[in-house]
């Protein structure tokens, strides 16, 4: 048997593959369903990566994101391999409507974003937006998600933490704490944490650190 050659093809899985047999059990509803979910995580990179210029490079030039920016992020979700049909199918207004809020209110905020907040190589992380208000003693950091699961606001606990235990200078019993989470369909979910809620994360990071580095032996 000679076999046509697709070499080009090497170590790639088609949409339809064979060992993701999963879709032989859909209805034609359902596999739409998760092939327009399959682009979640590139639309979301895609539009984090927006707003964090938007709201670098936006309060300069007296930026606001209204609705016609809509179709210049459409765009470039479009030329970056997200199909036009996958976007229809979830409903991008609403999408576009949540980044809106979320650019718009950390541009009024005086926000920085893609801030890395970082204790250890074993522990940072990038919050969304951030800012610490020494007048004022009060941190604000707002969170951006582009998806429908459930979140958890202990992520930005966890942030909280990290900002403290960077910069020590600043006093956790002195500051007020605003979190904020962006989703769409939702209400922006607003909390203002105690430090209480935050010390036992703080001495957490620090124990589970040391467990680490020892298991590495550094």
């Amino acid at each position: 048997m000679q076999w046509e050659n697709f070499s080009r093809l090497k170590g790639q899985h088609s949409i339809l593959s064979p060992s993701q047999c999963y879709w032989i059990f859909d209805e034609d509803d359902d596999f739409m369903k998760r092939y327009c979910n399959g682009f979640s995580t590139k639309i979301g990179t895609l539009l984090h990566d927006q707003a964090a210029q938007y709201i670098q490079y936006g309060p300069s030039i007296g930026f606001r994101l209204t609705k016609k920016s809509k179709n210049d992020i459409l765009v470039g979700l479009m030329a970056n391999g997200v199909p036009r049909g996958v976007l229809d199918y979830i409903d991008f207004d609403a999408m576009f409507d949540n980044l809106a809020r979320y650019v718009n209110d950390a541009i009024g905020y005086g926000m920085d974003p893609e801030v890395c907040l970082y204790f250890s190589e074993n522990c940072f992380g990038h919050a969304d937006t951030i800012d610490f208000n020494e007048n004022k003693g009060l941190l604000r950091i707002h969170d951006l998600k582009t998806g429908t699961s459930p979140v958890k606001i202990e992520q930005l606990y966890i942030y909280t933490a990290l900002f403290f235990l960077q910069y020590k200078w600043v006093k956790p019993s002195d500051t007020r704490i605003e979190l904020r989470i962006y989703q769409t369909d939702k209400d922006i979910y607003v909390e203002q944490p105690t430090i209480d809620q935050i010390l036992p994360i703080m001495d957490k990071i620090k124990r589970f650190d040391k467990r680490i580095s020892d298991m590495k032996g550094v």
